[in-house]
């Protein structure tokens, strides 16, 4: 199985009643399919980058 799409969600604790809940989530379409788990931790960086 190949991974064509990935997605990062981030979040704050909903239970932390001193600090503001928020989330957000950001995703990317792999232009070449892959299952190496290595390229997809690659994306980690580019994607927080986004939110």
């Amino acid at each position: 199985m190949c991974c064509n799409h990935v997605t990062l969600f981030v979040r704050t604790s909903p239970f932390n009643d001193k600090e503001h809940y928020c989330g957000n989530q950001t995703s990317i379409r792999v232009a070449i399919p892959n299952n190496d788990t290595r390229a997809r931790l690659a994306l980690i960086c580019p994607l927080l980058a986004n939110i």
